[in-house]
């Protein structure tokens, strides 16, 4: 049996190493209703968040108002499909036609995710807020694109993000896997996923405040794909090697620490 000394020692070093006493089912899950991936500034910092507008569904209930999360707080689950649009093999990796699942771009496709910039004044910006795909996870085989699906009457296709090819996002000019959201600004393109499972998207958000110089802020997403997805659990070996070292550091510390006091005894 650990005594409370012990017990607050294992609490102090499991924190020290970075590793959670939650478990990540703790997350909220988000499955409809407009919500936007945000951008609020505080404190001279960039704030990127969920922003959920009040009705939307979250684990299963109705928001009784608007509410905003930290990145790390919720994931959206997407269930809705539809066929990939022309041309997806240059950004998805898949032949036009097969079923992806998507949301984002309208009502009708759920979750309607967008981007949003109304938090900030454009008054207190002289650039726009840059969005950069900077990272991502997936399952094996798994594919993720930001997009346009003829949403203008065109059959003209925008890439934004792209996990498979990179070097085709590329819109008006902006570095690949990066696009410009207006200052004040809301915009609703297509999110595409090719595989059912667990996916994650590290956004970074950049501009340049008129007053306080150039400021960049990261977020990391979280999306379940399909009914049967789940968030993983953290791996337990990986979980029993990080304690292990933890403590490891904080006794051989401990023992630096305390040694005078060995010879008392």
């Amino acid at each position: 049996m650990i005594n409370p000394r012990s017990r607050s020692l294992l609490i102090a070093v499991i924190l020290a190493s970075g590793l959670s006493l939650t478990s990540a089912d703790a997350q909220s899950v988000y499955t409809s209703g407009h919500t936007d991936l945000g951008i609020g500034y505080e404190d001279g910092a960039l704030v990127p968040h969920w922003h959920l507008d009040a009705g939307n569904i979250v684990d299963g209930s109705p928001l009784a108002e608007e509410s905003e999360f930290a990145p790390e707080e919720l994931v959206a689950r997407f269930l809705t499909t539809r066929a990939s649009a022309s041309g997806s093999a240059d950004y998805l990796g898949v032949p036009t036609g097969t079923t992806l699942y998507m949301g984002g771009p309208s009502v009708a496709w759920q979750p309607y995710l967008g981007f949003g910039s109304e938090e900030l004044d454009p008054g207190d910006w002289s650039t726009p807020i840059k969005i950069t795909l900077t990272g991502w996870t997936a399952p094996d085989g798994g594919e993720f694109s930001l997009y346009t699906t003829s949403l203008n009457g065109t059959s003209t296709v925008d890439i934004f993000l792209s996990t498979f090819d990179p070097s085709v996002a590329n819109i008006d000019g902006v570095d690949a896997n990066a696009f410009n959201l207006p200052v004040g600004g809301h915009e609703h393109y297509t999110f595409g996923f090719t595989q059912e499972g667990y996916y994650t998207l590290t956004l970074q958000f950049s501009g340049t405040h008129a007053t306080d110089g150039f400021k960049t802020a990261s977020g990391t997403f979280g999306f379940l794909i399909g009914p049967n997805a789940v968030v993983p659990e953290p791996s337990t070996s990986g979980l029993l090697i990080a304690v292990g070292l933890a403590f490891l550091v904080f006794f051989r510390k401990s023992r630096k620490r305390f040694a005078p006091f060995d010879s008392i005894r």
